[in-house]
């Protein structure tokens, strides 16, 4: 299970690339304008397969006005714990 970290906005390469390299048991995670993906994952615009476990960084998401269900926002110490569990780990920058 791979954990795939996407920094970049929706409509950044690194995005999109790293969205279409997710496989069944992958974790997604949004950090930074990565963030700015989220309502998309979470209204069904992506591959359903990147839905499957899509969390974005709590004090980015609200550092830029996104808002979502609370599940799916985690903190800095959930952060570590999936980088704990996951391996490899796939930055998209």
């Amino acid at each position: 299970m791979t954990l795939h970290i996407l920094s970049q906005p929706p409509s950044h390469n690194a995005f999109q690339s790293g969205i279409s390299h997710v496989s069944e048991g992958d974790v997604v995670l949004l950090i930074n304008d990565g963030v700015y993906g989220l309502n998309q994952a979470l209204s069904g615009t992506w591959p359903s397969v990147a839905r499957q476990a899509v969390f974005a960084l709590e004090q980015d998401s609200l550092a830029r006005g996104i808002t979502a269900e609370p599940s799916a926002l985690i903190d800095y110490d959930a952060f570590v714990a999936l980088t704990s569990r996951h391996n490899p780990i796939q930055s998209w920058y």
